[in-house]
């Protein structure tokens, strides 16, 4: 069995607005309107590019690389990564955490990344709803074109805690036959801030395996 590698490209299309939700989907939308790539496949784990994005006023990121079931994605090396397991071998070298999903949160607990990739279609564990603490602030969307099986359509959805502990935003990129999604989890605006470049690059990063 062979695995490509699909890389995952986000166009972002949300105009910046007056709510903290519309900010995060603009500043995503500028970055990834100078970064458009379109879905090739290339053989197992060639090298790519780095990406080693700055966070300031904190010196420059240092990565890691996540291995999961049918995906590979870098966070800060700083960041804790869940699930840690279990662990599973293909091949010689592909060492990786038999999972379709994973968390990465940061030391001081204030900004969590989230990423869901399985080798095809389904959704997430739990991600996408609305938990009973939570409150829709934000919601949009940018449907593919029907006649191409191939176009991506993106949705985008912030939740606030009804408290106001946190704020968590989503975004959801689902063709005919895959789904892709991506999450940031923040304490504060001050706290998204600091970290947005560092989750761009996680974005950008994501590398999708299949048969």
């Amino acid at each position: 069995m062979k695995k490509g590698i699909y890389i995952i490209a986000a166009l972002l299309l949300t105009a910046c607005g007056e709510t903290e939700s519309e900010d995060i989907v603009a500043v995503e939308n500028e970055a990834q309107a100078e970064n458009q790539e379109t879905q090739i496949e290339e053989p197992l784990r060639v090298k790519r590019d780095s990406i080693h994005p700055e966070v300031k006023p904190e010196a420059p990121v240092k990565l890691s690389t996540y291995s999961a079931t049918w995906f590979q994605v870098d966070y800060p090396e700083n960041f804790t990564a869940s699930p840690s397991g279990p662990m599973q071998i293909y091949g010689d070298d592909y060492e990786f955490v038999e999972t379709e999903e994973a968390k990465f949160t940061s030391p001081d607990g204030t900004v969590e990344f989230f990423v869901f990739s399985p080798q095809w279609g389904g959704d997430p564990i739990d991600y996408l709803i609305e938990q009973p603490n939570e409150k829709t602030v934000d919601q949009s969307e940018d449907k593919a074109n029907s006649d191409d099986p191939f176009a991506a359509s993106h949705h985008w959805v912030t939740y606030e805690d009804k408290e106001g502990k946190y704020t968590r935003s989503y975004h959801s990129i689902m063709t005919e036959n895959t789904h892709h999604v991506f999450g940031v989890k923040y304490t504060t605006r001050k706290m998204y801030e600091r970290y947005k470049a560092a989750y761009l690059a996680f974005k950008k990063s994501l590398q999708q395996f299949a048969d």
